[in-house]
């Protein structure tokens, strides 16, 4: 039996141009992924997280933080579980 992946939508709607970043931490505070962006004006921009981290290692279950921070200061924060 193949394991399913199942991936994570991130949909951000921005007022304005800039830098962006969304990263995603662990409890502890440990960044396993991060994406930049320039975003060229408003609008949305759609990602996608596939539940593995910077090295391509599917992460372990548990609750992860996604941090939005748009010219370097920090926006939003969501939570997201991860089950296996």
């Amino acid at each position: 039996m193949n394991p399913r992946l199942e991936n994570l939508g991130i949909l951000l709607g921005c007022l304005q141009a800039g830098q962006a970043e969304i990263s995603i931490y662990t409890l502890s505070g440990r960044r396993v992924w991060k994406q930049d962006l320039a975003l060229s004006g408003a609008g949305y921009q759609h990602l996608t997280w596939d539940g593995r981290n910077q090295a391509g290692e599917t992460v372990a279950s548990g609750l992860y933080f996604v941090v939005l921070q748009m010219d370097g200061k920090k926006q939003a924060v969501r939570k997201v579980l991860v089950i296996k």
